[in-house]
């Protein structure tokens, strides 16, 4: 390699020397006997049995390869990095202070704007008091850059004060699940009675949910929130496992069921087609297609059907789809099955959960919009349950409506007769 070097000592302004110099280097290199050589070189394709690739014209293909390393990005990092460890080594040889750093702002995790280059023309201009681009360019940069250092700032400020509060809360005690529940209870009891203070008394049905409550978290060995919501992320993956099973099987469960009724409906008007493909004179068609137009069509979409699948259905075939798809069903139900005591658990979990995010917020000073009311289920959630209070009273009402003694009819006019 050759390069060129120029050293560089202009005036001094304000007092500041700028010494510097300039390296200019090529890509191009020297051969041993001092002539140039070939900044690339081509490499010829070939394909996987050796020979080589040609294209529409029949010439060889290749790829143009630099013969030196010396115009990459990685090259030039190195060598930017080199010198910025070999000054740095002579500054902590004087005992400066200052360091130089080869790396962008980018990659040093810095926010600062990077400034342009002004060049020799630019300084004269500003020199001069005319107007630059380059250096009103800059100088706009710098505003910003002061703008940012001083949000930044701001920034690092308010992630101080928030580290300190988050450590000093780390100090406080962790609520207890059962204070919590004792809270909610008190509070409530409160805003039904009025506020009594030291009062033993509250009503029965609160004693009621609380020993439910209470009994229901030590039959399930929970004994603090985190346990509480530990136990309640494993409900949810459950059902949710559960859900993703129960929509496979419906869709399989589908799948067979149609094919079962295709193919029933296939075998089915399988003689009135072939008695339809007898018929030869177009009005016999016609009238055919008129009186069993209904069965035709079942056949060709079910033909259809079983074509587009490539499958040749038979009755055995189609008794063991039929067979199938109520085997899937079963199943269905069966998962549906044990989704209620999983529902009925997540109800639970959940209605304690609202308890103590309840007092919890009470504690923070957070008003409360309402009081969540919770009751232990022990099956299905009555939001869920089948065969209600309101369906049951639906059905109340429509028997006495049918045994209810006739009314007047009405005419057209709607006047009774």
């Amino acid at each position: 390699m050759i390069c060129d070097l120029s050293v560089h000592e202009p005036d001094e302004k304000d007092g500041i020397r700028n010494p510097h110099f300039h390296v200019l280097y090529p890509i191009r290199p020297l051969r041993p006997d001092g002539s140039w050589g070939d900044k690339q070189q081509r490499v010829y394709l070939t394909d996987e049995k050796g020979e080589p690739v040609v294209d529409k014209k029949g010439k060889p293909r290749f790829n143009a390869v630099p013969t030196t390393d010396w115009g990459s990005k990685n090259t030039l990092s190195e060598w930017r990095k080199n010198w910025a460890d070999l000054v740095n080594r002579k500054f902590e040889e004087k005992g400066l202070a200052c360091r130089i750093d080869h790396r962008s702002n980018a990659a040093r995790g810095m926010e600062e704007l990077p400034h342009i280059h002004e060049g020799s023309a630019s300084v004269k201009l500003t020199a001069k008091g005319l107007p630059s681009r380059k250096a009103e360019h800059n100088r706009m940069i710098s505003y910003v850059n002061r703008i940012l250092k001083g949000i930044l700032l701001g920034f690092q400020v308010i992630h101080t004060v928030i580290r300190e509060i988050r450590e000093e809360m780390k100090k406080l005690p962790e609520p207890q699940l059962g204070d919590l529940l004792t809270d909610y209870f008190r509070y409530r009891h409160q805003a039904a009675h009025g506020f009594i203070p030291d009062s033993p008394k509250t009503s029965l049905m609160s004693l009621q949910q609380m020993a439910d409550i209470y009994n229901y978290l030590v039959t399930k060995d929970i004994m603090s929130v985190d346990s509480l919501m530990e136990r309640l992320n494993t409900v949810d993956q459950k059902i949710l496992l559960r859900k993703n099973l129960i929509d496979s099987k419906n869709v399989e469960a589908s799948f067979y069921r149609e094919m079962a009724q295709k193919g029933k409906a296939l075998f089915e008007t399988k003689a009135v087609h072939e008695e339809y493909q007898k018929i030869h004179f177009s009005s016999a068609r016609k009238r055919f297609m008129e009186a069993h137009g209904k069965e035709l069509r079942k056949y060709y979409a079910a033909r259809r059907f079983f074509e587009e699948r490539n499958l040749e259905p038979a009755p055995d075939l189609i008794r063991t789809w039929k067979a199938k798809a109520e085997e899937l069903e079963k199943e269905i139900s069966s998962l549906y099955e044990g989704l209620k005591p999983l529902s009925a658990e997540r109800y639970n979990l959940e209605g304690i959960r609202k308890i103590t995010e309840f007092s919890l917020n009470r504690r923070k000073g957070i008003k409360p919009d309402h009081i969540p009311i919770v009751r232990i289920v022990d099956e299905k959630p009555p939001a869920f349950a089948k065969n209600s209070v309101l369906d049951r009273l639906a059905g109340k009402q429509e028997e006495v409506r049918k045994n209810a003694p006739g009314r007047p009819e009405k005419n057209r006019t709607g006047r009774r007769r």
